[in-house]
């Protein structure tokens, strides 16, 4: 098979809002606490904002990322006077990747009464606790990607990121004309967004001429991937497609790589990965067998240059470099200011509705962000990574 050189820049609709935060004392501005009501009361001049996601468990790497990024805004938004004059302050909920936590934050942010959650991260977390915000009027900004999210009518839910299906779409498109495979297995975990991406992958590679040998299933709390691999070399197919989350598709690389699954000259190591492996957390799982793998995703600082000024930011006060998904929280925060400055007042229907305009736009370090009736964000660019050296960067091809 022959490799070919892509940028891959397609029109993706993109952003799901959510909010969340856990319960905060009162630690001051940007202050994170986690056990007593924090209460909105605007008239203090205070917004609080609750950023939700894993900041425990298997999926802390994008946790942590998502929270320093919001953190980042609220600080930078209060050292420059506040958002329209109010002064921001974060609380912090750990959803642990897991939707009955997702609902009990998003429950208890309502009692708290909260201004907006940023967050949640993952689409099952998402969708169970973006009923409970919306009834309370609660603008939220999610990361997550399943279809369905912006599909229910939600009018206070923004996705940051894009929709499931443009990425499986984008994927397929690479496997075909960029790594030019004919055959294919597909493998996912069945969760909402797994499956979104796998199906979504397998109609477009079959439609532009590919054959999907099979679809496998794997248990995301397996720490063995054996059979799956022994039966995929036995297909022996072009390309594998994963299109789960990176503490499954590092071990699927590193066991297939021990295994003996492909041979040196196949290009991606044979793999395409899913959008959710892009996080350095995949690289440390992969080890070796991370190098040269390709990534059908989003961008970020450390991939696009037009980040730069971010990038600087963050290090600055971080004193280490960002995550991947990051910024699309510290775009929401700066998002959700400029829909209290065009709605002209701190009131949370107001802001839903000047970002659900057809002439609100805001250029965030993410690129331009607006959004359209459902709240999905209308344009972001996909780009193809490859690992090189153990960092993420742009496939140029060779």
């Amino acid at each position: 098979m022959r490799r070919r050189s892509l940028w891959i820049g397609t029109l993706v609709a993109v952003l799901a809002l959510t909010a969340s935060a856990c319960g905060g004392n009162e630690q001051g501005d940007g202050a994170k606490g986690t056990s007593s009501p924090v209460g909105q009361d605007t008239s203090r001049g205070t917004l609080t904002l609750a950023v939700m996601g894993p900041t425990t468990g298997d999926y802390v790497s994008y946790g942590e990322d998502w929270e320093t990024g919001a953190s980042l805004a609220i600080d930078e938004i209060n050292g420059a006077g506040g958002c329209t004059g109010y002064r921001l302050k974060e609380v912090v909920g750990d959803d642990q990747a897991d939707p009955a936590q997702g609902v009990s934050l998003a429950n208890q942010f309502v009692s708290q009464d909260v201004f907006a959650v940023i967050g949640p991260v993952f689409s099952a977390v998402t969708q169970a606790a973006i009923g409970v915000l919306d009834r309370a009027s609660i603008p939220t900004f999610t990361a997550s990607g399943a279809a369905d999210i912006t599909e229910r009518g939600l009018r206070s839910v923004f996705r940051m990121s894009f929709r499931d299906e443009v990425t499986g779409i984008a994927d397929g498109k690479a496997a075909l004309s960029v790594l030019d495979a004919e055959t294919a297995v597909v493998v996912h975990d069945n969760g909402p967004v797994a499956k979104g991406l796998a199906d979504s992958f397998t109609q477009t590679f079959e439609q532009g001429g590919g054959q999907v040998l099979s679809v496998e299933v794997v248990d995301p709390d397996s720490t063995d991937y054996t059979s799956t691999i022994t039966k995929i070399k036995g297909e022996d197919p072009d390309l594998v497609y994963f299109s789960g989350y990176y503490p499954q598709g590092g071990l699927l690389a590193k066991q297939a790589q021990e295994l003996g699954l492909w041979s040196s000259n196949q290009p991606g190591n044979g793999w395409l990965f899913g959008n959710s492996n892009y996080d350095p957390a995949f690289v440390e799982i992969a080890g070796e067998a991370a190098e040269g793998v390709l990534i059908d995703s989003w961008t970020s600082p450390l991939t696009d240059p037009g980040m730069a000024d971010y990038l600087g930011r963050f290090r600055a006060k971080f004193g280490h470099d960002p995550g991947t998904l990051g910024h699309w929280a510290y775009d929401a925060v700066y998002t959700l200011c400029e829909g209290v400055k065009a709605g002209g007042v701190a009131d949370r229907e107001k802001v839903t509705e000047a970002l659900h305009a057809p002439d609100f736009k805001y250029i965030g370090v993410s690129g331009e962000i607006s959004f359209d009736e459902k709240g999905d964000r209308y344009v972001a660019p996909i780009a193809l990574l490859i690992v090189r050296d153990g960092q993420f960067t742009v496939y140029q091809g060779t």
